[in-house]
């Protein structure tokens, strides 16, 4: 809790100190209407492809999923925790874009920003202060750190998981729980190098980085799809989704969620590993669909030396 107070202030903060200082305000019409478009494909293309951004933002939403397992009455608790993040990301991410928009003094010292960080610039364009930008920044990286604890949490939790079923190469370590400490130890350990590797990689080139993070996007949005799709194939029936859960949507409401999912995830499947700028020279290029061979390969490796015998699906019968 006390990390979405400090979020919550932090945003109002700015937005408030932001639309406060700014010397001059944009015009509504260019904040609603106007669309920039220096990609080099067509403003529908750009516009997909531009998703990718907005998407990251809601990467971690399967948190709550994944810890199920730790929580009290999960099937209230995990729906009512993944609907509250998506309201109030929603709102907030929402309020935060358009309120910066509005805030923008020079769109052309926003994109071509030395820091490389567009949002530093307007705020400091918005204050007319280094100081306060850096404040500003300092918050953010605050809620960073939180959020990465969280991701750690689930990346490890979702790695023991995986080795307790024996899953993976090297299951009989990676599934141990550190009998003083009570925490998947290697677990942690062999995701904290994983992060530390993606991290040289971004040292290294940002066009890998990005071809990393555009993956696991795609990735996640495919494993969201199937199970959207296997219920419209089951036509939603109640074996398979029982009358009395705790969490449904009313009516036709559950049928269009999951054609939207399947639907997204087809579009991203397309446009996020199109380049984001024409024309494409290696530095711009999009490396989406080589990590994602990687990764099926290094997963068709580990199946065929250990999982293939090893593995015997969930063990359902410890929950």
């Amino acid at each position: 809790m006390a990390a979405v107070a400090v979020t919550l202030t932090g945003f109002f903060a700015i937005i408030v100190t932001c639309l406060a200082r700014a010397p001059h305000k944009q015009s509504s019409e260019l904040v609603w209407t106007d669309f920039v478009n220096e990609s080099g494909w067509p403003n529908g293309v750009s516009f997909l492809t531009g998703l990718v951004s907005p998407n990251y933002m809601y990467a971690g939403i399967d948190g709550a999923i994944h810890l199920a397992e730790e929580c009290k009455n999960p099937a209230k608790v995990v729906p009512r925790a993944i609907v509250s993040t998506l309201t109030i990301g929603f709102i907030t991410s929402f309020a935060f874009a358009v309120s910066m928009t509005y805030c923008i003094q020079d769109f052309t010292a926003v994109i071509g920003t030395v820091t490389g960080v567009p949002v530093y610039e307007i705020w400091h364009q918005a204050t007319g202060s280094k100081t306060a930008a850096s404040i500003f920044m300092a918050v953010v990286l605050l809620a960073a750190l939180v959020a990465l604890a969280a991701v750690q949490q689930t990346a490890s939790r979702l790695t023991w998981s995986f080795a307790r079923d024996s899953a993976l190469v090297g299951s009989q370590f990676f599934g141990q729980i550190h009998p003083r400490l009570g925490v998947p130890v290697w677990s942690l350990v062999a995701n904290a190098f994983v992060v530390l590797i993606i991290g040289c990689i971004y040292l290294g080139s940002s066009t890998a980085f990005n071809a990393f993070i555009g993956t696991s996007l795609l990735l996640q949005q495919i494993t969201y799809a199937f199970p959207a799709a296997l219920l419209m194939y089951r036509k939603r029936k109640a074996r398979y989704l029982p009358v009395n859960r705790p969490f449904k949507l009313p009516g036709a409401f559950g049928w269009i969620a999951n054609f939207a999912t399947v639907a997204f995830a087809v579009v991203v499947l397309i446009f996020y590993n199109f380049p984001v700028v024409l024309p494409v020279i290696g530095s711009t290029m999009n490396y989406t669909s080589a990590v994602i061979a990687a990764m099926a390969l290094f997963a068709a490796i580990n199946w065929f030396i250990h999982a293939r015998t090893k593995y015997h699906g969930p063990r359902l019968a410890e929950f």
